[in-house]
């Protein structure tokens, strides 16, 4: 089985969009188990706890930033465990995600088609660009 080591950057972003609390610690446990680590070598066990920190803090730094700009995170670090990220089901993104899903779904077949193709030129356009 071929390792892969994850960046912390995918980490990030893939516990920011889960949509539930994520407990850094065995959460990262599973995705390393899964990409071939074998946790209970010494170098891993190190790789783990750097990865686990580094996280932790860009998370952290993340809930910051929409925080400084008004909005409602999907995450908020726990005040007991600083490994431990609460899912806020009231966030910005998820009450945003709500109201798309139920505006789309209200709409008529063909206004529906002719917003989705506008998206797709849009995505187009902008990855030609």
């Amino acid at each position: 089985m071929a390792v892969t080591r994850p960046t912390i950057r995918e980490l990030v972003d893939q516990a920011w969009k889960l949509r539930r609390s994520v407990n850094l610690t065995s959460w990262l446990e599973e995705i390393l188990t899964e990409r071939g680590f074998d946790l209970r070598d010494p170098s891993n066990l190190e790789l783990f706890v750097r990865l686990r920190s580094a996280v932790a803090q860009q998370l952290s730094a993340r809930i910051g930033r929409d925080e400084d700009i008004g909005l409602v995170a999907p995450l908020v670090q726990s005040s007991i465990d600083e490994y431990e990220f609460i899912f806020r089901p009231n966030s910005t993104t998820e009450a945003t995600r709500i109201t798309a899903g139920q505006f789309i779904s209200s709409l008529p077949w063909r206004t529906f088609e002719a917003l989705a193709l506008s998206s797709f030129k849009v995505q187009v356009f902008q990855t030609v660009g």
